[in-house]
């Protein structure tokens, strides 16, 4: 069975993405020192906690190798 290490690896325990959906809920979030990231596949904006200083094409860039790694991992499966 795989873990959520496995899937997420090397990422796992480095991002958490919640979906934002007013802005009362972005400025909180904003205040508690995470990045908004926009993702499209995602909604209009999501979280991404533990990246303050990473630019958010580099987020991006992390969430969609992470993407790609969950693909690959369940193509496996079968």
């Amino acid at each position: 069975m795989l873990s959520l290490k496995s899937i997420f690896q090397p990422v796992a325990n480095f991002f958490v993405r919640l979906e934002i959906k007013d802005q009362e809920s972005r400025i909180e979030a904003a205040k508690a020192g995470k990045m908004l990231v926009p993702m499209e596949s995602r909604g209009p904006w999501s979280v991404v906690s533990g990246l303050r200083d990473i630019d958010p094409q580099t987020a991006q860039s992390i969430i969609k190798q992470s993407e790609q790694r969950i693909k690959e991992l369940r193509a496996k499966l079968g």
